[in-house]
């Protein structure tokens, strides 16, 4: 078993690098070094996939699990976890896994500079290419009903559109009798319209962050062109937001959200830390809470 833990190890510490080069693009990084980061963040997740899908990390899961019975709950844990991950991503060729990773990055990059100026024509071609890839990649993985199926599971495992379509459905009719009630209703009255100054805006997401108990000495507050957190390793969880000067609860309710996601990412235990076990159960409990603070609370 300390075999397979640190082996895992270095899988996870890949994938932090590349966690922080995608914050990085994303908060900081030079306008012209879009294809320099494409370039590393492809290679460096080349080296983590290589890892997992290599024979020896096989070898090791099945030398631990013949020894699973004997094993702490936390490090069954690991062994099942690795053995999903190794087994859904075997099937798919590292040459693809790549070229995927790559258009992904470099999709980002022009998706912002599209977004600005309001041009779909800029992103269609990339986004054709990384739907061209992901549907290449959904059936080498393989699934039975839909293709959506094998990408579905990473997000949530065990779910399938056959689950959803069941769980999803009955919620329409009672969700359009809501709206419906809800647009017969006036509206409430709004803010005044600004000009609420971007500076100001950042302290209130900075008050806002710090009530709800986030620990900025485990992470930080940075400007993005669409809000997200990411946790780089222990101790280091990062929130982005976005401001606009005519709208000051956007910033607000963005600040809140990601702080949502953050502070589940602050709770997991250090003890979890480079073991794989790190992340969310599922996204939609990783949602769950992000939706919770912003929308509730």
């Amino acid at each position: 078993m300390q075999k397979l833990r640190a082996y895992v190890e270095e899988i996870v510490e890949l994938n932090s690098a590349v966690a922080l080069a995608f914050w990085d693009q994303r908060t900081h990084m030079p306008p012209q070094g879009d294809e320099a980061r494409a370039r590393v963040v492809a290679r460096l997740t080349r080296l983590a996939f290589d890892r997992l899908i290599a024979p020896e990390l096989d070898r090791l899961l099945r030398e631990a699990e013949i020894e699973s019975a004997g094993l702490p709950d936390r490090d069954r844990h690991i062994v099942a976890h690795w053995r999903r991950e190794h087994d859904r991503k075997r099937s798919v060729p590292p040459e693809l896994f790549q070229r995927h990773v790559a258009a992904c990055v470099a999709a980002e990059s022009v998706w912002e500079k599209a977004k600005e100026k309001s041009d779909f024509r800029m992103f269609k071609p990339l986004l054709e290419e990384v739907v061209m890839l992901t549907q290449e990649i959904a059936h080498k993985i393989g699934f039975t009903d839909s293709p959506y199926d094998a990408l579905l599971e990473e997000f949530e495992p065990g779910t399938t559109t056959r689950k959803l379509r069941t769980l999803i459905g009955p919620l329409v009719d009672s969700l359009t009798l809501l709206v419906r009630a809800c647009s017969d209703e006036d509206p409430p009255l709004g803010l005044p319209p600004g000009p609420f100054p971007v500076d100001a805006q950042r302290t209130l997401s900075h008050v806002a962050l710090k009530a709800i108990g986030y620990d900025f000495s485990a992470g930080r507050l940075d400007d993005t062109t669409h809000p997200f957190t990411t946790g780089i390793g222990p101790g280091d969880v990062r929130v982005t937001n976005r401001y606009k000067e005519d709208d000051v609860l956007s910033g607000l309710f963005g600040a809140l959200h990601e702080g949502g996601h953050a502070l589940y990412d602050q709770g997991i235990p250090v003890e979890l830390s480079w073991t794989g076990l790190h992340g969310a159960a599922s996204f939609g409990i990783h949602e769950s809470q992000s939706r919770m603070w912003e929308n509730m609370v």
